[in-house]
């Protein structure tokens, strides 16, 4: 590859293509080094006479505080230039990948071509049924228990990073009966056993939480949003510190709308790590309910409940965050896709995917007191 100047944000495109699923390291550059140094040498040449002042201010905090040449300094830079724009590059291509419609040229049709037959089939507005492809039955697999790796005869994939494996494994355990539909990472298969980090049951959070036990109050039924404040004394409020500047999470927004004989609700946790990227992550719990009883709330009975990923992007980012969910339509997500789904199941699970699913612990809490 001759990367010059006029092919430099071209060339970088190509490579964060390579590396979406290819790079272990925490740092792009880093990785590209170890595979090819040649390139990786040649970008940080492009980026240095690139360099502005504008560089300086973005990235002067992360090189050496000592009295280094400027022609150094430069280099510095230009290196970790090339960082968080190659980093943006990689974030952006993964969030549309990781959201792509299931499709035959995928890794893990490819692999286990037997694995299409069990796509979650759905029924349109036309009354006919067709493949969402989205989800996978989770029930065809083999699982470990806190492993992302799931086996399917011979073959070996991975759900999607999104979703926590406990969760589906809690909710099979729990309702063995009812249909269960998962996110299976598109790009990741194979024919031999992959590596996998086992988390181990005693780190999910909602192991030993029973459903027998909890209610809810009329705040159910009336929307709400919670958000985290910032620049708060970190010794005074730590929780909400950390949720707010380390996490960059920004809030849970609450909605539902329905009658007698239907009632909606949905739940979504915004998070704005990937700021930086122009990206704004949405967590999002949506359930519904035929024939509401807002007497028994408890006795409900969900006709499905779903999670899924948003992710808004640029300008939506910014329009996502001026408007409120609670205050009913919210700009569409560029892209998204649903990572579970269960049918057929008590309302009274939905606390527990919320302490399951969603971040900040701060404004769970927050939330599951305004609703109980």
């Amino acid at each position: 590859m001759n990367i010059c100047i006029d092919n430099y944000f071209e060339s970088l495109e190509e490579i964060a293509n390579d590396l979406v699923f290819n790079c272990s390291s925490a740092y792009y550059l880093d990785c590209l080094s170890g595979s090819q140094p040649s390139i990786a040498t040649d970008l940080v040449d492009v980026r240095k006479s690139l360099v502005t002042d504008e560089d300086y201010e973005k990235y002067e905090s992360f090189i050496s505080k000592s009295s280094l040449p400027k022609i150094l300094k430069d280099e510095e830079i230009a290196y970790w230039a090339v960082e968080r724009e190659l980093a943006n590059k990689v974030n952006r291509i993964r969030t549309r990948k990781i959201c792509e419609a299931y499709d035959s040229s995928h890794q893990i049709f490819m692999q286990e071509k037997r694995l299409t037959e069990h796509i979650r089939t759905k029924i349109s507005k036309s009354n006919r049924t067709k493949k969402d492809n989205e989800l996978i039955d989770y029930k065809v697999f083999r699982k470990a228990n806190g492993s992302s790796v799931l086996k399917i005869r011979q073959n070996f994939v991975k759900l999607c990073s999104s979703l926590d494996p406990h969760i589906p494994e809690w909710l099979l355990d729990k309702f063995p009966a009812s249909p269960i539909h998962v996110r299976v990472d598109p790009f990741c298969a194979s024919g031999t056993r992959m590596p996998d980090f086992l988390s181990g049951e005693n780190n999910f959070p909602i192991r030993d939480i029973s459903t027998d036990n909890i209610n809810f109050g009329p705040n159910l039924l009336i929307p709400n949003s919670f958000y985290l404040s910032k620049g708060l004394d970190p010794k005074a409020y730590f929780q909400e510190y950390w949720d707010s500047e380390v996490l960059n999470l920004d809030s849970v927004q609450f909605s539902t709308r329905g009658n007698a004989t239907y009632r909606s609700f949905l739940i979504e946790e915004l998070d704005d790590r990937l700021n930086s990227d122009g990206i704004l992550a949405g967590r999002s719990i949506h359930f519904d309910v035929t024939n509401f009883n807002d007497t028994e709330t408890e006795t409900n009975i969900l006709s499905h409940l779903d999670l899924a990923v948003n992710y808004y992007l640029d300008e939506n980012r910014k329009l996502r965050h001026s408007e409120d969910l609670r205050s009913g339509k919210i700009t569409d997500a560029d892209v998204r896709t649903h990572i579970i789904r269960i049918d057929n199941v008590p309302i009274t699970i939905v606390p527990i995917m919320c302490l399951a699913f969603f971040q900040s612990k701060t404004l769970v809490t927050r939330f599951l007191k305004y609703i109980q």
